[in-house]
């Protein structure tokens, strides 16, 4: 259905680019219910958010985004997503996101396999400088996949954001693009 999005591939998963003006394209030329294939949702309020997203605009003359939704090659199913959602253009840095979004993916190595494929795209395509990392102290399976992933630990952000009306605090990582080529 969407065989005209540009997608990365690992051994078991597609991964799906999902950029603005991709999303934006779902919204002008498909149905609805090709749309809430893409946003990976049966819930047509979570469709009209992420359309109401779109119509502020996600990408400023300096910030961007560019994250791959992972599809399973034997399923065909979203799980999860992988990648760029604070690129910083001016100063080549971007901070890595990801969740699995289907608790029967979970703690199969999905993200072990797509962490590494998405810093690699980040240093060779986008040509970045630095990845950084923001992980919540408590969320251990995170922490281990960024350490494995050659990030370093940088430090502790105290009450960096806020979920369910709590500030939460970071555990801060980086890696630089010396660091990912002498790694490789």
């Amino acid at each position: 259905m969407f065989d005209w999005i540009p997608r990365l591939e690992t051994e078991r998963l597609f991964l799906r680019q999902r950029t603005e003006d991709i999303a934006k394209r779902v919204i002008q030329e498909h149905s609805t219910a090709e749309q809430l294939v893409f946003f990976n949702t049966s819930d047509l309020l979570v469709l009209q958010e992420e359309k109401e997203k779109l119509a502020k605009g996600l990408t400023t003359w300096y910030l961007g985004f560019i994250v791959w939704d992972m599809i399973e090659k034997s399923t065909g199913n979203n799980i999860g997503f992988c990648g760029f959602h604070k690129w910083e253009y001016r100063h080549d840095r971007a901070e890595i996101g990801y969740a699995m979004i289907r608790e029967s993916a979970k703690r199969k190595g999905y993200m072990s396999e797509t962490v590494p494929r998405i810093i690699r795209y980040g240093f060779e395509t986008m040509n970045l400088h630095r990845i950084e990392a923001f992980v919540h102290p408590s969320n251990v399976p995170s922490i281990k996949l960024i350490e494995r992933s050659g990030f370093s630990y940088e430090g502790h952000k105290r009450e960096d954001y806020k979920k369910d009306g709590i500030n939460e605090d970071s555990l801060v990582y980086g890696l630089l693009k010396r660091e990912y080529t002498s790694q490789s």
